[in-house]
């Protein structure tokens, strides 16, 4: 289980950079935005980090909008940049919220910190029956390169494609669309890789005798010879978006994909 504390701490010591930092979570969220279908008059952003997506809910009038944040710096910097929302600082596993209260449902890089058969159901729970839910999160194959590098080899804090199918609509939903997007990042320094990894909360924390300092040195100059080479290192971003509505009954959920819409993949360079 993926501790709570050093996630909350993790995006919290980044929510006063992460504005600079994460162009691609507002490609992300920008692609969620462009999938909604009608208006809804309220919505759930489940991670909201520090309110980009709030920001936009709210220039396209949406009436009422609640940000749910593990990370109290977050939810304060999300809070100085719009006040009209509403903001819960807990857990996604465990949403403050009534049941069918609100027409969708956003979250944009978030599920892979938690159970995703618990963040799920309370994704689904707190949504009105034909309510929608657009969800992104990172997925199988995302930093594959730079992680072996650091002997990161567990692959289970990110989601698998049909994985992320199977908890949605055991828990209540149709899935209209899944998409398979590649985003990838150049770096001129180590440093600078090494950043842009923290600042938008990618990473992980280094354990006791798995990476030391001399582990450190051996990657870092490991990564300078691939900068020298080639002028940079590239970082590889997997990222799976649904689309999904909620059943008026459960026991009737079925996929709703079609085979084109199975396959859709798009690469961001």
């Amino acid at each position: 289980m993926i501790e709570r504390k050093l996630i909350q701490r993790q995006f919290s010591d980044a929510a006063h950079q992460y504005d600079l930092k994460s162009s691609m979570q507002r490609d992300i969220v920008d692609s969620q935005l462009a999938a909604i279908n009608g208006k809804p008059s309220s919505v759930v952003d489940l991670g909201c980090g520090t309110g980009y997506a709030i920001d936009k809910l709210t220039q396209l009038g949406i009436e009422r909008i609640v940000g749910v944040d593990l990370a109290p710096s977050m939810l304060e910097v999300a809070r100085q940049r719009n006040a009209n929302a509403s903001y819960l600082c807990a857990d996604l596993e465990a949403v403050p919220l009534a049941d069918c209260s609100v027409d969708l449902v956003l979250s944009a890089s978030a599920f892979q910190w938690c159970d995703l058969a618990r963040a799920a159901a309370e994704a689904i729970r707190v949504l009105r029956p034909k309510g929608q839910i657009v969800l992104s999160t990172f997925s199988h194959g995302t930093l594959a390169h730079w992680r072996d590098m650091w002997g990161f080899n567990d692959e289970r804090r990110f989601v698998e494609r049909d994985g992320l199918i199977r908890a949605v609509e055991q828990c209540g939903a149709t899935v209209s669309a899944v998409s398979n997007v590649i985003f990838r990042q150049s770096f001129g320094s180590f440093n600078d890789a090494v950043s842009s990894i923290r600042d938008i909360g990618a990473g992980e924390r280094p354990q006791t005798g798995l990476m030391g300092a001399k582990r450190y040195r051996q990657v870092r100059d490991k990564v300078n010879d691939i900068i020298a080479q080639r002028g940079h290192i590239t970082l590889v971003y997997h990222v799976t978006t649904i689309n999904a509505e909620k059943c008026a009954s459960a026991s009737n959920c079925r996929s709703g994909m079609t085979h084109s819409q199975q396959s859709q993949q798009k690469s961001y360079v």
